[in-house]
């Protein structure tokens, strides 16, 4: 190619580009990505910079965690705009200092697509904290908080284990994180973040590092501090500062690892403590007896789902039908109750007719659905032992559709923050009550029929139960809450593997009442209502939408 040939083709392709600065510069974009404003500081400008070349495919142009990569990302890239950041030294609630998000983007975070960015200078992380700061006005209005004191790490000891799983056992993380620590406790299924998006707890028998940082120092401030956005809460205003050195001793000692907390709880026999069958108050019996190391008194956990009885414990009462409110106020102080210590023994449905149609009829005024346990009480039966035939559910499922209609609109669910935070053996303890309240009812079935492009879920229930409906975005999902329900259904998640749902899973929120919660993952937006069944049972029905042709009607 001739000599002049190539200038010209050279000055051609230094122009496009010229011109395609130039142009970005003007409307204020570059190839779609956010400029610096004129305010912005040096170190923003600089911070700028560098999030466009390692940040913004996960993170987004604005900061939102919806970046090209982010739909393919579990977990989610972290949203900047709402500034909550779950790594922090700062109390629960705070914004983090500087320090703590340098941190995070040195160490990367386990588990998940952040990397570390060690290879990066000291420098580079502090502009791009600065830059980051930029995605939310709340760093103009607030500061950041006052990092936590974390006392001298005591040293390891049988007494601090042992004094560690009271407290896994009065704190109640065993809801989420299971009785051995393995993630699988009976909320685990259910959990989600500040964005209703599916989070799962921590499997302490698969990790050696936690998600922010992976030594002692590092798991005792994930508990004073709370993981922000997360159903992983604070416990700065429960347990001493001193008391929460039992805690990490103790879970140090499940982890997969040589640790002296683990060479202990072996010699120990530990064994873990099951939260339906033992009592608080003789959670001390197993592993070697009761410690020397006092077991720490924990105060009733917060919680934006229920609302603890206030009245004072009452350990010498020896009434088996004592009201729900005293008999939560029991589990909750340690006291040894009949009802907690032998669940297996609870009756599953209400025996007294009239109460049936009471309670049935009190929550077909609250809800305004018509429940068929309340047209006809007098022949209210426990939900059948056998598992119901795919031709059973269908046929079931149709004649109540044609029989009683749905209610036009059920209760709206009340938001629930705070899950799964009260003692299983306090559920237990509900099932025997008092004259005119409504007992505990169990969800024993649940049963998934893809028949005729309608899928069916059935719930059998125990008892008369009017279930409140609602569908969630982000992901989307439509979830049945049953109230006043504990869920003894052996199925935890069934695979659907249908065009428009991929599974149905089952968890339990720990309020008082406690409640049931049947969640069905969606991958397209589906049709879907609630209808009565036979024998105490609802069907939950989803379908695809009708196809509109307007050209169609006549």
């Amino acid at each position: 190619m001739p000599t002049a040939n190539k200038s010209t083709l050279l000055y051609c392709l230094l122009l496009s580009v010229a011109v395609g600065l130039a142009h970005g510069q003007n409307s204020g974009t570059s190839s779609g990505y956010r400029t610096p404003r004129g305010d912005f500081t040096a170190a923003e400008h600089r911070g700028h910079g560098i999030y466009l070349r390692y940040c913004v495919g996960c993170h987004g142009v604005v900061g939102d965690g919806e970046g090209e990569t982010a739909p393919y990302i579990d977990p989610k890239p972290r949203n900047f705009t709402t500034a909550t950041f779950r790594c922090r030294s700062t109390p629960t609630g705070t914004l983090p200092t500087d320090q703590d998000l340098e941190s995070t983007i040195e160490r990367g975070i386990v588990n998940s697509n952040m990397p570390s960015w060690r290879p990066t200078s000291d420098q580079d992380r502090k502009d791009l904290v600065a830059y980051i700061k930029t995605f939310s006005p709340r760093w103009k209005t607030e500061k950041a908080g006052a990092p936590i004191q974390i006392p001298a790490e005591p040293a390891v000891t049988a007494e601090r284990i042992k004094s560690g799983q009271a407290l896994f056992q009065k704190l109640e993380c065993w809801k989420c994180h299971g009785a051995e620590g393995r993630g699988n406790g009976p909320s685990a299924e259910t959990l989600t973040d500040d964005q209703n998006r599916p989070i799962k707890a921590f499997n302490f028998h698969d990790g050696t590092r936690f998600k922010c940082g992976s030594t002692d120092q590092d798991l005792y401030k994930i508990f004073m501090t709370g993981l922000d956005g997360s159903p992983m809460p604070s416990f700065a205003d429960n347990v001493k500062p001193d008391e929460a050195w039992d805690l990490v001793f103790y879970l140090r000692s499940l982890q997969p690892m040589h640790t002296k907390a683990r060479a202990i709880a072996k010699q120990l026999g530990l064994k873990p403590i099951n939260p339906v069958a033992v009592p608080d108050g003789q959670a001390q019996e197993q592993g070697g007896g009761a410690p020397a190391h006092p077991v720490p008194e924990v105060a009733a956990l917060p919680s934006a789902s229920s609302q603890r009885p206030e009245a004072p414990p009452t350990p010498t009462e020896s009434k088996p039908s004592a009201a729900p409110a005293a008999g939560a106020a029991e589990g909750a102080a340690g006291a040894t109750n009949p009802a907690a210590a032998q669940p297996a023994e609870v009756q599953p449905a209400p025996e007294s007719k009239p109460a049936v149609a009471s309670s049935a009829g009190a929550a077909e005024g609250a809800a305004g659905a018509t429940s068929p346990a309340a047209a006809q009480p007098s022949e209210a039966q426990p939900a059948p032992e056998s598992k119901p035939s795919d031709a059973t559910v269908t046929g079931g499922g149709k004649a109540a559709t044609s029989a009683v209609s749905p209610p036009a609109e059920l209760t709206p669910v009340r938001p629930r923050s705070g899950l799964s935070r009260t003692p299983a053996a306090n559920h237990a303890a509900q099932r025997m009550p008092a004259p005119g309240k409504q007992p505990i009812a169990e969800l024993r079935q649940l049963a998934v029929v893809d028949e005729a492009g309608t899928l069916s879920v059935t719930l059998t229930l125990s008892g008369p139960v009017v279930p409140e409906l609602r569908r969630l975005d982000s992901p989307a999902r439509v979830v049945v809450d049953l109230p006043n329900t504990v869920t003894v259904a052996p199925q935890h998640r069934i695979a659907v593997g249908r065009d428009g749902a991929k599974a149905v899973r089952v968890g339990m929120d720990g309020g008082v009442p406690p409640t049931t919660r049947v969640v069905v993952d969606l991958t397209r937006p589906l049709v879907y209502e609630i209808v009565p069944g036979s024998d105490n049972s609802w069907i939950l029905e989803l379908h695809a939408a009708p196809d509109k042709n307007p050209g169609s009607a006549r």
